[in-house]
Order: C-alpha cells, then sequence, then structure tokens
C-alpha cells in the first residue's frame, strides 16, 4: 500500500524567497541562532544568497579566489577600460579583441552626421 507523507509547515514558503546578499554574509555580525536559521531558509529555498563574493564563490568551487577574479573578465585576467587614462597598447588589446570590422563600424555609426540636408 501506498503511503502518503505531507509535511505541515505552519507558514507558507513564499513564491520568491527573500534574497540575502554575499557582502552582508560576509560583514555582518550573526549570533549563532541567526546564522542557523539563515542556514536553514538557504535550505528549505525560502532564502537566496545572490551576489556571492567573489570568496563565498571560490570557497563554494573549492577554487583559489584569483582564479575567479581572473575569469569574471572574460578570461583574459586583464581589465582595460576601468582606468582613467587608457595606452595605445590597452586601446590595440581592445580592437585585437572585439576585431577591426566591429570597431571601424562603430566609428562609423559615432561619426556620421546627425541631420541629412536635402541637395538642392
Amino acid at each position: 500500500m501506498l503511503q502518503r507523507t505531507e509535511k505541515y509547515t505552519a507558514q507558507p514558503t513564499p513564491a520568491t524567497p527573500r534574497r540575502v546578499t554575499g557582502q552582508y554574509v560576509a560583514r555582518a555580525h550573526l549570533t549563532r541562532r541567526q546564522r542557523a536559521r539563515l542556514a536553514a531558509d538557504l535550505a528549505n529555498g525560502t532564502a537566496l544568497i545572490w551576489p556571492l563574493t567573489i570568496k563565498q564563490a571560490a570557497s563554494l568551487a573549492r577554487v583559489p579566489a584569483l582564479d575567479v577574479a581572473k575569469y569574471r573578465h572574460n578570461g583574459n585576467g586583464k581589465r582595460v577600460l576601468y582606468r582613467r587614462e587608457v595606452g595605445d597598447s590597452d586601446i590595440d588589446a581592445v580592437i585585437a579583441k572585439l576585431g577591426p570590422e566591429k570597431v571601424m563600424a562603430a566609428l562609423d555609426r559615432y561619426t556620421a552626421p546627425r541631420f541629412a540636408f536635402a541637395a538642392e
């Protein structure tokens, strides 16, 4: 005979889980009871940690945090466009990454005249 077991919960589970940021989890000074409640909510699916910090993601995947930081930037590990001063070698790296055809098409769009005058 097939037995049907249903688990009764006093509180209905919300349609969307409560979101907690990874930075909050990393920096908050939670008591042991608060951490246990958060862990239970994570296990039940009523809470979600998003986005994870690099250190948390690395710990979860059991890889060094440096590798996670490296692959976050499209796998090349070199960030260029965050600097205020961009050198010629940095521009060459961006053009090599995007392709010269795309860069020239973007330049054509950017430098196209905005108003078309009627030829008389």
